[in-house]
């Protein structure tokens, strides 16, 4: 009788707390604090930020994401220039009240003063289809890190003929190393394995659908 009374409880206990069940209830719940705990993290970074902002500073930073919402799409617009230089100002007075600015390159002619080392870090994203106007960067920046992939194709760039590019070549950059690689058609990725070192190579890559990555690395990479 006892055994039977302990064998009935067993089956009930197992029916109540099935395995299956709580481990997908474990994983629910695993998940949610995970959401959570970036959701409080994302809060409290945007509180320090807004915390150490001063008025002169949002201001700015108002002021500069109206003059890009002014600013004529059209290169020829009347009013372009003035509204890039409201950019430029604005961006200067409000660029250290935000920890990381993500932006394409031509953003960054149009907004950025060139003065140099304005920043701690230039990371620069798909830097295989960047010509080297993107050295600019380099410039701007007290460190670079230049990512990209040279399997890709290079820039696609309009430029003139090559006996001019060579004159310009001859008259600008006579002395300086590598010359004859400040070609439109060069990447910038190009360019920063000649002129840098320190490479790091990823052995994974976690984006992609395995079937696509997998072709590419038949492709390209084996």
């Amino acid at each position: 009788w006892a055994w039977k009374q302990a064998s009935k409880w067993l089956i009930r206990f197992g029916q109540e707390h099935n395995e299956a069940k709580l481990e997908m209830e474990l994983q629910k719940l695993s998940e949610q604090d995970g959401k959570t705990t970036s959701n409080l993290a994302a809060a409290k970074a945007w509180a320090n930020c807004l915390n150490r902002l001063t008025a002169f500073q949002r201001n700015n930073l108002t002021a500069w994401a109206t003059a890009m919402k002014k600013m004529p799409k059209t290169l020829s617009a009347k009013t372009r220039p003035k509204w890039v230089r409201q950019a430029q100002e604005c961006m200067n007075n409000c660029k250290g009240a935000i920890p990381a600015w993500i932006m394409p390159l031509y953003r960054v002619f149009e907004t950025i003063v060139p003065e140099p080392e304005s920043f701690d870090v230039a990371i620069i994203d798909e830097a295989s289809q960047t010509g080297p106007e993107g050295l600019v960067l380099a410039y701007l920046a007290k460190q670079c890190i230049i990512v990209g992939d040279e399997q890709q194709i290079a820039p696609d760039a309009i430029y003139p003929p090559e006996e001019m590019l060579d004159a310009l070549v001859k008259r600008y950059l006579d002395g300086i190393p590598f010359k004859d690689f400040y070609h439109p058609a060069t990447s910038l990725f190009s360019l920063a394995a000649i002129l840098f070192s320190g490479r790091i190579v990823l052995r994974e890559h976690f984006r992609c659908m395995p079937e696509i990555i997998q072709f590419s690395n038949q492709l390209c990479y084996a």
